[in-house]
């Protein structure tokens, strides 16, 4: 007590202090911050080149660059269609962007289908339906041979 008066107990909550909080996420990152680690590893692994413009192109209506910045500093995640979006164009599966597991898709993609991808989020239901048919006749064709 001084002059009369209680001193309220005056804890601070965990991670108050900035440093506190930084050795904390170093030493435990959460899953968003392991989600944002993988999430610019996948990005360079698939193409050391793309740059996060690119990755935003590939949305459809095309996303701006500071939103794939926020995700891959943590500050904001994408939803799930986004993410399924993300792990497809990289040939990752959702649990190594969120988790880090290593494991690849089996369907892993070439760099040079990224550009395939936006194309095709970019063309209607019955363009898609078409497209689709000519693959699998060109695959079954090419099966036969």
């Amino acid at each position: 007590m001084t002059n009369g008066k209680k001193k309220k107990n005056q804890t601070k909550p965990a991670g108050a202090d900035k440093n506190e909080g930084t050795e904390m996420a170093r030493k435990n990152p959460s899953v968003r911050d392991q989600f944002a680690r993988n999430l610019r590893a996948a990005r360079s692994q698939f193409d050391p080149n793309m740059t996060q413009a690119k990755v935003a192109e590939l949305f459809n209506p095309p996303l701006s660059r500071s939103a794939v910045a926020q995700w891959e500093l943590g500050e904001t995640q994408p939803d799930i269609d986004r993410l399924a979006v993300l792990s497809q164009a990289y040939g990752v599966t959702i649990d190594s962007l969120v988790f880090g597991n290593e494991t690849k898709d089996k369907n892993n993609l070439p760099p040079e289908a990224f550009e395939v991808a936006r194309m095709w989020t970019r063309v209607d239901g019955r363009t898609r339906n078409s497209i689709a048919t000519l693959l699998r006749v060109a695959l079954e064709r090419r099966k036969a041979t």
